[in-house]
């Protein structure tokens, strides 16, 4: 509770410093302002349905203020200066929300795992992502995958009238597995986002820093 919340604070502060460095300190304030206004009124689900389901209600809490922020800050600066703005923000807020939510992936651990134990502990360390719908899962021993097959990201960006918005989420998926898991390559190919595809995770282990191979 204490990481996460430490996390929140940390994407608050990069959010705020950014806005101000692209914004400058009036257009920057008036974005926060706003921001915080709207969210206080309840958008931008307001039009909505409830959620349905803890899934959404845990993806609307998530992803309401990057909708918010870019509705606002469009207002100010053109659709695709505001769509970098929000990409910066989003790749570090979910970087950190991901430290908080995922553990670290050790290579030497998942080697000497028992194999039967290998798609148990991908399931669980998947089942921490909130907005998602999950598909297959493989996972051997150098190299690991799943695929996911609905991200509730997807559905409310554009139920809210911003489907571009839902790329902004996988580039925080991105940032997170190249930043902070040395242990693993990540890749990626079609996504949900933009190709109306399963996403395929796929992960395969880094060599040890020391292998001549």
């Amino acid at each position: 509770m204490i990481q996460r919340l430490w996390y929140q604070l940390l994407t608050a502060g990069y959010a705020i410093t950014v806005l101000y460095r692209e914004l400058g300190l009036e257009n920057g304030t008036i974005a926060l302002v706003k921001t915080i206004y709207h969210r206080l009124r309840g958008e931008p689900w307001r039009q909505l349905e409830p959620a349905r389901s803890k899934k959404e209600r845990q993806s609307r809490k998530q992803a309401a203020l990057v909708i918010i922020l870019y509705h606002v800050v469009c207002e100010l600066v053109s659709s695709e200066q505001a769509y970098l703005i929000l990409l910066r923000i989003v790749e570090v807020g979910g970087c950190h929300f991901l430290k908080a939510q995922l553990p670290r992936i050790k290579r030497k651990k998942w080697l000497n795992m028992n194999p039967e134990d290998r798609n148990p502990t991908l399931q669980g360390w998947v089942s921490k992502f909130p907005n998602v719908t999950l598909g297959l899962f493989k996972a051997h021993q150098q190299h690991f995958k799943f695929q996911v097959n609905h991200c509730e990201f997807v559905t409310l960006t554009a139920d809210c009238g911003y489907p571009e918005l839902a790329k902004l989420f996988c580039a925080g998926d991105a940032r997170y597995f190249e930043k902070e898991q040395p242990d693993v390559t990540f890749t990626r190919g079609a996504t949900l986002a933009e190709h109306q595809r399963p996403c395929e995770f796929s992960f395969t282990l880094t060599k040890p820093a020391d292998s001549g191979r």
